[in-house]
């Protein structure tokens, strides 16, 4: 579950900062973009653990 989450709190916290970074003024849909990006990254990381564990088992 925390490969799934790690990457959205990561992009989130960066975002809850105030830092200028250039993305403050940029339309709604890169907020749903990058949510979209990091979820599709969690659901990678959480696929190749599991991968990685049912190889273990052999």
């Amino acid at each position: 579950m925390a490969a799934i989450f790690l990457p959205l709190t990561a992009v989130s916290s960066v975002f809850g900062m105030n830092l200028h970074s250039g993305l403050e003024n940029s339309p709604p849909w890169m907020f749903w973009l990058i949510l979209a990006g990091s979820f599709a990254v969690g659901l990678m990381v959480s696929e190749v653990l599991v991968a990685v564990k049912l190889r273990g088992r052999r």
